[in-house]
This record gives C-alpha cells, structure tokens and sequence, in this order.
C-alpha cells in the first residue's frame, strides 16, 4: 500500500511500525500525517533504521532534537530515542490536536 495514500479509516491503529523504510518514502511528511491520522489517540508509533542510512539518506534528522521538532509541528510527541553504532530507534506518541492545529 501506498504509504502517502492509506486506505484505512481513522484512528484505526494502536501501533504503527516504520524499519528501514521511511528514508524511502517520497513524500516524508505526506507519509508521516497519514500515520498519524490512522493511529488512534495516544498511540505509539516506533521508526527504526540503521544510524549510517539515517545519517545518509536524511541528514537533516542526524540530530534526534531537529527531527523530534518537526514530528512535535505534525502531531507526535518523543516517547524515547535510542541509539547505538549501528541502529536508531525513535519511539512517538500522537498527540491530540485541537481543529486548530490539524
């Protein structure tokens, strides 16, 4: 399915999962509101990859602050960050948006 177009209703899901792929995506941020749209509220949504693809194919987000930032202005709050040599893993909560915000 196309990650930028799901077919899903909203707020279907309690966990989303991303490893290894979101890099790939054409459109992230197109992608990363239609996760949030079909996650439930206060669900949990975990994105995970090797650190060298992260550095390489999204360079922008070396920095776990500046892509915690741009999750934060679509909706997601960092649960945890982890990382060692090899993996990066990001763990997020939707947060709930007023019809303001969304």
């Amino acid at each position: 399915m196309d990650i930028h177009h799901l077919t899903f209703d909203d707020n279907t899901f309690d966990l989303v999962t991303a490893f290894q792929t979101h890099f790939h995506w054409d459109d992230l941020t197109l992608a990363l509101k239609e996760i949030r749209r079909v996650l439930k509220p206060n669900a949990t949504f975990l994105l995970a990859c090797e650190t060298s693809k992260l550095n390489y194919f999204l360079p922008e987000f070396k920095q776990s602050k500046q892509f915690e930032m741009k999750m934060k202005v679509l909706g997601f709050t960092m649960r945890t960050h982890q990382k060692n040599r090899q993996w990066t893993l990001y763990m997020f909560q939707k947060e709930h948006l007023t019809q303001k915000n969304k």
